[in-house]
């Protein structure tokens, strides 16, 4: 029932993605998630493209370089690693809930993060995880109070474009090991994610 608003790099999968949800009132808009210093803009054109309100925001952007351990990992890759799984989505919850405190109004931010966050780990994704988590527990305690709600999801391996080439290997971190002792799929997820941005949570 809501209108949703999707953000991406690709144009493409932008338009692919709005043909499932086969719906008039989605929207997207080309943007890049580590591109932390225009995210008021992206907030304005938001609000614009959905007809002058924002309540909701799941920050969803993430990838993972599959290292496998420390020896394998570059400065480089733990950069990048960091400015998508970490900052971006710190400074796009900064950008919204300083929205919501300057206009009064209450809001929601859905974090996903991932089951890699609650174990100990040397690659940069799984650190980013961990941080991840620390975030959601410090705004949620922060802001409940200001009328912003403030969740994470932490799923274990789902099979998506990212992982799917990986899903079934038993070497490396991406073998399999969810505690349901199999792999997810988005829908699972969704469902999840769906009853914590709703009214009912």
């Amino acid at each position: 029932g809501a209108k949703v608003l999707i953000t991406g790099r690709s144009d493409r999968n932008l338009q692919e993605a709005l043909k499932t949800l086969s719906s008039d009132k989605a929207y997207s808009l080309i943007y890049d998630a580590s591109d932390i210093n225009h995210l008021d803009d992206l907030i304005s054109k938001c609000i614009k493209e959905m007809g002058g309100g924002l309540d909701i925001v799941v920050s969803n952007a993430g990838i993972s370089l599959h290292e496998g351990n420390i020896l394998n990992v570059t400065p480089e890759g733990m950069d990048k690693t960091f400015d998508i799984n970490l900052k971006a989505h710190y400074f796009l919850a900064k950008a919204f809930i300083k929205y919501k405190v300057q206009n009064n109004q209450e809001g929601t931010i859905l974090f996903v993060t991932s089951k890699d966050g609650a174990v100990c780990n040397e690659i940069p994704y799984g650190l980013t995880k961990a941080s991840m988590n620390s975030l959601v527990g410090a705004l949620s305690c922060h802001y409940y109070r200001k009328g912003i709600r403030i969740n994470g999801i932490a799923p274990g391996v789902t099979v998506t474009d990212m992982t799917k080439s990986f899903a079934e290997r038993e070497d490396g971190n991406m073998y399999a090991s969810n505690y349901a002792g199999r792999n997810f799929i988005p829908e699972e997820v969704a469902e999840v994610a769906n009853f914590l941005v709703s009214d009912a949570s």
